[in-house]
């Protein structure tokens, strides 16, 4: 499932993605690159993803923000979602700041943010 993917590695967890950043500093334009990546996994089979931002991204752009709001909507629609692990305190802050936090789920690592999909 790696394949031809620039900004991510992804392990397959049954129909749950396992997303990691293959780096931490990214431009808007790859910004948008990247959830064009993030949306394909969904489109190819694994519409569950769990996204890590560990370690955080060094710039949280508004519009990688943005960019996850509208991913977590257009997994939903493909009957999946998104979830997001190993987020830090001050990453945490960033999306209470922006008032975003509660359309997401924050979990502290893969293993509780994985079992969450299989608890429904």
């Amino acid at each position: 499932m790696n394949a031809g993917y620039r900004f991510i590695e992804v392990e397959q967890h049954g129909d749950v993605a396992l997303v990691k950043l293959k780096q931490r500093r990214l431009t808007e334009s790859e910004i948008a690159m990247l959830g064009d990546e993030l949306l394909r996994v969904g489109q190819e089979g694994c519409p569950r993803v769990v996204l890590s931002l560990a370690p955080s991204p060094e710039y949280l752009f508004s519009v990688f923000l943005a960019k996850l709001i509208a991913l977590q909507r257009q997994l939903t629609e493909l009957g999946g979602g998104l979830k997001l692990m190993g987020c830090d305190a001050l990453l945490l802050d960033v999306f209470e700041t922006c008032q975003i936090k509660e359309r997401f789920e924050f979990y502290p690592d893969a293993e509780s943010a994985l079992q969450s999909w299989r608890q429904g």
